[in-house]
């Protein structure tokens, strides 16, 4: 999720969808890709694209008050949640 591979370079590509951002007018959706960035291997891509959805997520919990983990999102990231976990909550 979030990767791809570069036709010309050959090198992985970190993106994120961030639904929040509002669009002024027009028929377009609302949201924007953020780009992350460019690596020499999937698996740190990966991790890239893991680490900013899990910051995204806790900053949108926090912004609503709530006070429950961001555990809930391991599910739609690439590797498990305990990989982050002690970043996140140590």
């Amino acid at each position: 999720k979030g990767v791809s591979k570069h036709k010309h370079t050959g090198k992985f590509e970190a993106h994120l969808w961030d639904a929040s951002v509002k669009r002024a007018g027009g028929k377009r959706k609302n949201g924007a890709q953020i780009y992350l960035g460019q690596y020499a291997t999937e698996v740190k891509a990966a991790q890239v694209y893991d680490k900013a959805k899990l910051s995204l997520f806790r900053v949108e919990l926090n912004r609503k008050g709530e006070t429950e983990r961001v555990e809930w999102c391991g599910q739609n990231i690439n590797f498990p949640y305990s990989n982050y976990k002690e970043e996140f909550e140590g």
